[in-house]
């Protein structure tokens, strides 16, 4: 391979998700990519079948790579799981290392939650799959692996291996693996313990656009935490984070605004910003949202707001709102809580479909 890495993004699956373009994208970079790249890049799938299905049946890994990624991801055709992994085995067999990739990932997203034996055996061969693809210096294969060591999955955890693997990555650019990294000094996971080193690799990783680390290192920021205590600072990152939607960055963010510390005061911004990390199901942002509902503090006083506000923090987990909810039911009269329980069932059936 000519490029060391390709692009990535994080999907809900937990360990990492590369896309299809990002793959023809990395293919791409190569001094004299196949045409079958250059049409999957240009989003012309057809060609890309026509061209690549005689290639494949011939053995060639990387147009065996881009039919497993036709049939993964649904491109110019119905979405085929079985004849994906048909042809990312076949690439990864040839040592193809995003295919080893693309099917370790195929393993350890299918549910066989119902059957454990056959979900350790698939977890392993995954494992096995990321290392060979690790060992070929593929960063976000790396950040898979290191991810497995830390969870366990497919042999014992190994928080050393994993942090050994998540700074493979990191030097390589992955913001994922540098936040992941920084995590693990936090706390001292496999690596020493130590509030800088976290903030070093919390840095990387936010420059690079990272969300999660972004709301960190505004949040050590705050606390000077590793960094110095620095208010200008703490609120660019949380803003940074916030502005992706990050529950976190939002609901300390309002904090900041509720205060008027390292921002003037805002009540009104402060309750937006809770707002949209309440409605992610923070219940830290759902119990300060409920006050500033009861107080009428930033907004109009709205007594059902702050009780339906109040119940979803205490079914996510806050004990203290629902004491604090029991007391403020007794400001409300028949068809106020009527309303208000409305609204939380209406919340619940939005959650569940």
């Amino acid at each position: 391979m000519t490029c060391s890495r390709f692009p990535s993004s994080l999907g809900k699956f937990p360990w990492v998700r590369v896309s299809a373009l990002a793959l023809a994208l990395f293919a791409s970079c190569a001094k004299d990519p196949h045409a079958g790249w250059r049409s999957f890049e240009a989003g012309d799938y057809s060609t890309v079948h026509r061209e690549s299905l005689p290639l494949a049946e011939a053995g060639d890994a990387e147009a065996q790579l881009r039919m497993g990624l036709l049939h993964a991801e649904g491109l110019g055709r119905e979405v085929d799981l079985a004849r994906a992994a048909h042809w990312f085995e076949l690439a990864a067999e040839q040592g193809e290392a995003r295919a080893q990739l693309q099917l370790a990932l195929m393993l350890l997203q299918h549910d066989d939650s119902g059957q454990a034996e056959r979900a350790r055996a698939q977890a392993v061969r995954a494992r096995e799959l990321l290392e060979n693809a690790s060992e070929q210096g593929l960063a976000e294969a790396q950040l898979a692996l290191g991810r497995l060591w830390r969870a366990g999955l497919g042999g014992p955890r190994d928080d050393q291996r994993a942090a050994v693997w998540l700074q493979r990555a990191g030097a390589q650019g992955l913001a994922s693996a540098q936040a992941d990294l920084g995590a693990l000094y936090l706390v001292g996971a496999g690596v020493p313990q130590s509030a800088e080193d976290a903030a070093i690799w919390f840095e990387f990783a936010a420059q690079g656009g990272h969300a999660s680390a972004q709301a960190q290192l505004g949040l050590m920021h705050l606390r000077g935490e590793g960094v110095p205590l620095d208010m200008s600072r703490a609120v660019f990152w949380l803003s940074q984070a916030a502005e992706q939607g990050s529950a976190e960055a939002q609901s300390n963010l309002g904090l900041l605004h509720l205060r008027g510390e390292g921002v003037e005061q805002d009540l009104t911004r402060a309750a937006q910003l809770f707002e949209l990390a309440a409605v992610q199901g923070l219940a830290a942002a759902q119990t300060k949202l409920a006050s500033i509902y009861e107080f009428g503090r930033g907004v109009e006083r709205d007594l059902v707001s702050a009780w339906f506000w109040l119940t979803l923090a205490s079914e996510a987990g806050d004990a203290q709102a629902a004491s604090r909810r029991a007391l403020l039911e007794r400001q409300l009269d028949a068809s106020q809580l009527k309303e208000a329980r409305a609204r939380v069932d209406a919340w619940r059936a939005a959650r569940t479909r």
